[in-house]
C-alpha cells in the first residue's frame, strides 16, 4: 500500500516535525514546487492568506490522487466552484470558530445594551441618549442555527431571555427555543423580537436577504448583531435606514465591514448607534491550538479512510 502524501502548506517547522513523528505511515511535504508532486493525496493549510496564495494559480485537475483539501476558515461562499471536484473532500473550520464568534456576538450585545460602547466613544461624562437595556425577558431572534447560532443560543440561555430561531430546514427543537420561524417569515420575526442575531452563511439565497422590508419591521429600540458577511444586508437599504433620524434608537453591532467599505461609507463608522469590528469574531488565543487538534483528528481519519469532519 502506497504512503499517502500530504502537503503541509507553510506549516511551522516544529509542527511539521511533530506530525512526522505521530504519523510515520504518511509522507509529509512542505514548501515545495507542486508540479513535482502531482501524486499528492491531501493539501492542508493553517492560515487563510497562505491558502489563498497557494490556490490562486493551482490547477486541481493535475492532481489525480488528491482526495482532501482543508480550507482554514469558515466562510467558503467564494469557493463553491470547488464542489465540481467530486472526487475531493473539502473541509473547513466552521465548527472550530463557533466559541469565539458567539462570545464576540454576546460581547457586542452587552457593549450596546449596557451603553459601554457609547461611553467609550464619548467619555464617561456623556449623557445617555436613552437608558441601558436589561436583557431579562427580552425576545431574541437568531437567524441561522448552525454551529455559531447554536453557540449563541446556549450562551444566551443564562440571561433569562426568550429565544427564537429562523432556519431554512427542519431540525429537532431544543426545549429552550421558544419559537421557530421559516425564511419566508423573516419580516414577521424581526417585528416580534427585541434583539436580532444574524449568523447565516452568505449564498445565493441569503444575498441581500435583509433589505428595506425587514429593516423597517424592526422595533424602534431594537438591537441587531451580525457576525455574517456584509452582503447579507442590502447595503443601500442599511445606509438609508440609518440615515433616518427616527431610527437612531435602533443599534447595530456589525463584525464584517471591509476597509474599502468603511472608506466609502465613513458616516456609518461615526454613528453613535453603530458598533463596527473588522471581521475579528473568529480570532482568539485558543483558536490555533483547537484548529491544529482538529487537523490532527482529520489526518487520523484520512489515514484510516474514515469520514472527515467539517466537510462543506
Amino acid at each position: 500500500m502506497k504512503k499517502k502524501i500530504i502537503l503541509l502548506n507553510k506549516f511551522p517547522k516544529i509542527i511539521v516535525n511533530d506530525l512526522k513523528k505521530k504519523f510515520k505511515n504518511i509522507q509529509f511535504i512542505e514548501n515545495v514546487k507542486l508540479d513535482s508532486y502531482t501524486t499528492l493525496s491531501a493539501i492542508i493549510s493553517l492560515k487563510r492568506q497562505q491558502f489563498e496564495s497557494l490556490f490562486l494559480n493551482l490547477n486541481l485537475k493535475k492532481y489525480v490522487n488528491l482526495k482532501w483539501i482543508h480550507i482554514p476558515f469558515s466562510g467558503a461562499e467564494n469557493l463553491q466552484y470547488l464542489k465540481k471536484f467530486t472526487n475531493i473532500d473539502f473541509t473547513n473550520s466552521k465548527k472550530i470558530q463557533s466559541t469565539q464568534v458567539a462570545e464576540h456576538a454576546i460581547g457586542m450585545l452587552l457593549a450596546l445594551s449596557r451603553k459601554i460602547y457609547f461611553l467609550s466613544r464619548y467619555g464617561i461624562k456623556a449623557k445617555f441618549d436613552f437608558l441601558p437595556i436589561e436583557l431579562k425577558n427580552k425576545k431574541i431572534l437568531i437567524l441561522g442555527y448552525g454551529s455559531v447560532g447554536q453557540a449563541i443560543a446556549k450562551k444566551l440561555r443564562y440571561f433569562d431571555v426568550i429565544i427564537s430561531v429562523l432556519v431554512n430546514k427542519k431540525f429537532k427543537k431544543p426545549k429552550f427555543i421558544s419559537k421557530v420561524y421559516g425564511q419566508k417569515d423573516i419580516s414577521k420575526a424581526f417585528r416580534n423580537n427585541d434583539i436580532i442575531f444574524i449568523a447565516i452563511p452568505l449564498n445565493k439565497k441569503t444575498y441581500s436577504i435583509i433589505s428595506d422590508k425587514q429593516l423597517n419591521s424592526l422595533k424602534k429600540d431594537s438591537l441587531v448583531i451580525s457576525i455574517s458577511r456584509e452582503n447579507i444586508f442590502n447595503l443601500k437599504s442599511l445606509k438609508k435606514f440609518l440615515n433616518k433620524k427616527k431610527n437612531n434608537q435602533t443599534s447595530f453591532g456589525l463584525d464584517f465591514f471591509s476597509r474599502t467599505f468603511i472608506e466609502k461609507n465613513r458616516l456609518l463608522s461615526n454613528r453613535k448607534n453603530v458598533l463596527l469590528t473588522p471581521h475579528i469574531a473568529g480570532l482568539s488565543d485558543d483558536y490555533n491550538d483547537r484548529h491544529l487538534k482538529f487537523i490532527i483528528k482529520n489526518i487520523k481519519n484520512f489515514q484510516k479512510n474514515l469520514k472527515l469532519e467539517n466537510d462543506f
